[in-house]
């Protein structure tokens, strides 16, 4: 399995259990505050700065992205209730970004609680599907339990015609990388903890 090859990689190794943990408990303790907000953390707390900087996670966003030169564009907390059934649907990550060329975009996906497996709703990725360019995306805002912002989604008509998806199960401290371009997905949370993850967005710096 090969980012090139396939849009996505991992499990990669970033911080310790105990580390993640140590975030986890802050991240809590600041979304729990008045107008806290989920986005951009990184300029708030300094264990989700350091996550973002680690040397470990750097290493393979420069691989990924084949350069020495790269930026933090935004965070994001990912959190899904324990025992729900709020799922994200097939989606791509360009999609609603507005960033060009998504080639240049990747997302890592840090994991936070502990363990976030399939159980858990960990995310599934459909190799190869970065290759296909921008796919179209529907857009149901009546569906409640799907966590995309606006409700969007690929028809499984198109999901049909790629390859199986792969689910990447982790524990606390390690991260998958994916493309922008890269389809994913991740299913409902029947573990009895909330699951938590930190998606962090690098770019080519131009």
């Amino acid at each position: 399995m090969t980012f090139q090859l396939d849009g996505f990689a991992g499990p990669f190794d970033i911080v310790s259990t105990d580390e993640a943990k140590l975030a986890l408990n802050e991240v809590q303790n600041e979304l729990a505050k008045k107008g806290s907000n989920r986005f951009k953390l990184h300029l708030v707390l300094p264990c989700i700065d350091q996550i973002a900087h680690h040397p470990n996670l750097i290493t393979a966003v420069k691989h990924a992205l084949d350069s020495e030169d790269v930026l933090l564009w935004s965070s994001d907390i990912n959190i899904k209730k324990e025992q729900s059934t709020n799922f994200f649907a097939p989606h791509q990550d360009a999609t609603y970004s507005g960033l060009s060329p998504p080639s240049q975009c990747v997302t890592a996906w840090v994991a936070l609680s502990d363990p976030v497996g399939e159980n858990e709703g960990c995310l599934s990725f459909y190799p190869g599907s970065h290759q296909l360019g921008q796919l179209p995306h529907c857009v149901d805002k009546n569906n409640w339990n799907n966590m995309l912002s606006l409700g969007q989604y690929i028809d499984s008509t198109i999901i049909q015609t790629l390859k199986s998806p792969v689910s990447i199960p982790l524990r606390a401290g390690q991260a998958t990388l994916h493309s922008f371009n890269c389809v994913h997905s991740s299913g409902p949370n029947n573990a009895t903890f909330p699951r938590v993850g930190l998606a962090l967005r690098y770019i080519l710096a131009m």
